[in-house]
Order: structure tokens, then sequence, then C-alpha cells
């Protein structure tokens, strides 16, 4: 749980993440959505949680794993099948393997 387990650390955490939900634009596309919504919680983590070198001297996010990473490649890959899918019955397949 790291840093976040602190609860006022995770209070302002949420408190960044409100701001920037509060501040969202919602005449833009899915696409432009996500990353923004992305960008708000990488922000949010940073200036909570900070940063420290990892590895060979990168800089990074000690919260982020390989497992998360695997997860959001899957997310991705997901959402790019449904983008994708042609039929009505592949595009709620898909949906719900999205979801």
């Amino acid at each position: 749980m790291g840093k976040l387990g602190d609860e006022e650390l995770s209070t302002r955490y949420r408190e960044l993440l409100e701001v920037a939900y509060n501040e969202r634009v919602e005449d833009s596309n899915v696409c432009d959505m996500w990353n923004e919504f992305k960008r708000s919680i990488l922000v949010a983590a940073e200036a909570v949680c900070g940063t420290r070198k990892i590895g060979r001297g990168k800089k990074g996010t000690a919260w982020w794993s390989e497992e998360l990473r695997n997860a959001s490649n899957e997310k991705s890959s997901a959402w790019l099948r449904w983008q994708n899918a042609r039929t009505r019955q592949a595009k709620n397949r898909e949906w719900d393997n999205y979801k």
C-alpha cells in the first residue's frame, strides 16, 4: 500500500483527484478524456508520493510495478479490440472484456 496507506496522504491524494475531476473538460473525445484522467492520476500520485530513482538510476515511481504495467497493457488492448469490433455482438463481448 505504501504511502497512500497513510490517512493524511490518502486524503490529500483524493482531494487532488477531486479537483482534477471538477476541472475536467467534457467536450472532448474519449481518448482525450482518458489521457487527461491518466495524467491527473499520475500528477496527484507524484505530488503526494513523490518519485525516486529505481533500478539503474532511472527516475520513476516506486508503485508502478510489472503487474500494473501488464494490467494497463491488457486494458489498452481490450479497448482497442472493442473499438475494432464490427458487430454489435462482438462489441458487447469486447466491452465485457474491457470492463
